[in-house]
């Protein structure tokens, strides 16, 4: 199948389909963290801990961003 569709319009077709589960991905990723951060501030937890869970959260994402991925 790969010498099949091979070419220059299967390459953007292949670019685009990465690129757009890799931002849909990054929006799940986004909205988990945003859920997570919301139910720490609504159990009253100490500030410490939601400064490492931004820290583990940014990380993340900074990992993503270097790797290419997004």
């Amino acid at each position: 199948m790969g010498k099949y569709f091979s070419g220059h319009t299967a390459q953007i077709i292949g670019t685009v389909s990465l690129k757009l589960l890799s931002y849909a991905l990054l929006a799940v990723f986004i909205y988990g963290g945003s859920s997570i951060l919301q139910k720490l501030l609504a159990l009253n937890t100490s500030i410490t801990y939601i400064g490492a869970w931004c820290i583990i959260i940014t990380s993340k994402v900074s990992r993503l961003y270097k790797s290419g991925t997004i």
